[in-house]
């Protein structure tokens, strides 16, 4: 409530407020229709010199693929906080389906709970062990200190970022885009606003409560999972 309290009051004084997205900028207005002519939308950028679809060709990018076991035209990728609002729970159990007529596929998840300080908890417990029915299927790398993240994106297939919560923006998202690699998100928060459906990657309409449509849920993403995998062209 203070903090409520304190913003309303602080926005009065301010000329103008940038917002990482139109979702952002629709909220807060929607709260605050006193500055709806002082906002302006910019959104994140990314370095595309770093995040550079030639990198697949890499002698780092080869080096990912030999640690990992990783099988070209066969490789998904998660990159992100490994908590639950990042649906990572979802994406195991739609592993599950696609391991079923795929079990050459593997899904990297790249991250920790809370970047390089925080590398384990009670929830990445749990997905470990979910993921163990799936055998060497799922491999948890852990925190990856920036600068190697672009060779991930580049040993991978497709990226797959099925949030759960409305996301501010999804750099994620415009990272794999840069990088050449297909995406797979969910429709929330502002991921619609960066890239097209069915051009650059697919979006996915998941459930308003998905907790309760597990098997639906994960349905859906495999299906997705599935259609670019088997379809080269249509990843490029």
């Amino acid at each position: 409530t203070y903090v409520k309290a304190y913003l309303g009051d602080t926005v009065k004084r301010v000329d103008h407020l940038v917002f990482v997205s139109q979702f952002l900028a629709d909220r807060f207005v929607a709260r605050y229709p006193e500055v709806q002519n002082r906002t302006a939308v910019i959104h994140n950028s990314v370095d595309i010199d770093q995040w550079d679809p030639g990198l697949r060709d890499s002698p780092e990018a080869e080096e990912v693929r030999q640690t990992y076991g990783l099988i070209p035209g066969r490789t998904v990728l998660f990159v992100g906080r490994t908590v639950q609002a990042k649906g990572i729970s979802f994406l195991l159990k739609a592993m599950e389906i696609v391991q079923q007529g795929m079990p050459d596929v593997k899904l990297l998840v790249v991250g920790s709970p809370f970047f390089g300080a925080v590398s384990s908890s009670p929830f990445l417990k749990k997905l470990k062990d979910q993921a163990s029915r799936l055998g060497d299927t799922v491999v948890f790398t852990g925190f990856v200190e920036r600068h190697r993240i672009p060779y991930y994106y580049a040993a991978a297939d497709i990226a797959v970022v099925p949030s759960l919560w409305q996301e501010p923006f999804g750099k994620v998202v415009t990272e794999a885009i840069a990088a050449g690699v297909p995406i797979i998100a969910s429709r929330r928060g502002g991921i619609p606003e960066i890239f097209e459906d069915g051009k650059e990657g697919l979006l996915i309409d998941l459930p308003p409560k998905p907790a309760y449509h597990m098997e639906k849920t994960a349905a859906l993403l495999a299906g997705r999972i599935i259609d670019l995998l088997k379809t080269p062209e249509m990843r490029k």
